[in-house]
């Protein structure tokens, strides 16, 4: 717990340097509350700050934080997850969801293991598609610097009737590392597509039809992420990663991961 309040003093402390586009007097209000222990009104002011900047990773993780504080473990895991999606960079951001995910007393569901939820979980989750792409696109300019500067050679070599040069370690290491950044690229794009909530509910349990008197099929509890396929009236039908599939209520989950917005 000690370690956690650390932790709180070093999030504070950035976020207040990174507010500027959100709203300066809510943002303020929520750190100063808790700071002073408030964490219920910390909670109301960062969300009026939100509604400002709802992608501010600094307000995202302090309002996470300060709904742990106030034991609404289900947000907190919501607003730290999202502030990682959107692209914070801060290590107190992953410190602080990992703490809160320890707290939880039902921390997975039996599933079967997906190669995929574990590439999201160790890379694809934190990295971001802007600077793969940035990578990528250095990566093909090298490539292509040295292709042509090897086929140069190659035509100089015919011309003077000598034995053309092969391709170099460094040629094909470009290659190589050129390919294998696209396929992360490509990989974590496909994974934005998915879109992810966090159960938010102490306990919820998905039911068969988005109805209220279908029958319950299995029971998820807060701080657990599932993949949301569908929306049907007030219900989302959602997806315990390697799981089974089911419908809960809409204020039940919070999305968190979303390339396109779900329609009403």
């Amino acid at each position: 717990m000690r370690a956690f309040f650390i932790l709180l003093i070093f999030t504070l402390t950035m976020g207040s340097s990174q507010a500027s586009a959100a709203d300066e007097d809510s943002f303020q209000k929520g750190l100063a509350l808790l700071q002073s222990n408030d964490a219920a009104g910390a909670i109301e002011a960062f969300k009026a700050a939100l509604k400002s900047s709802p992608n501010d990773v600094s307000i995202l993780t302090n309002l996470g934080i300060a709904c742990s504080r106030a034991g609404q473990k289900g947000w907190a895991i919501a607003f730290l997850r999202q502030a990682r999606t959107l692209g914070s960079n801060w290590p107190e951001t992953s410190q602080a969801l990992t703490f809160v995910l320890s707290q939880l007393e039902v921390k997975e569901l039996p599933h079967e293991l997906s190669l995929w939820e574990t590439a999201h979980e160790r890379a694809l989750g934190q990295a971001q598609a802007e600077t793969l792409a940035t990578v990528w696109a250095l990566c093909l300019l090298v490539s292509g610097f040295l292709l042509i500067r090897h086929l140069t050679a190659r035509r100089r070599s015919q011309l003077n009737e000598e034995v053309p040069p092969g391709l170099g370690l460094l040629q094909w290491s470009s290659f190589v590392l050129s390919f294998l950044v696209g396929l992360l690229l490509w990989a974590k794009l496909v994974d934005q597509s998915i879109v992810r909530a966090t159960v938010v509910a102490d306990k919820v349990s998905a039911v068969s039809a988005p109805a209220k008197d279908a029958p319950a099929l299995f029971d998820l509890s807060a701080g657990l992420e599932v993949y949301v396929h569908d929306k049907k009236d007030n219900f989302y039908q959602v997806q315990y990663p390697g799981g089974s599939t089911g419908w809960v209520p809409v204020d039940n989950v919070y999305i968190t991961q979303s390339k396109e917005l779900i329609g009403p």
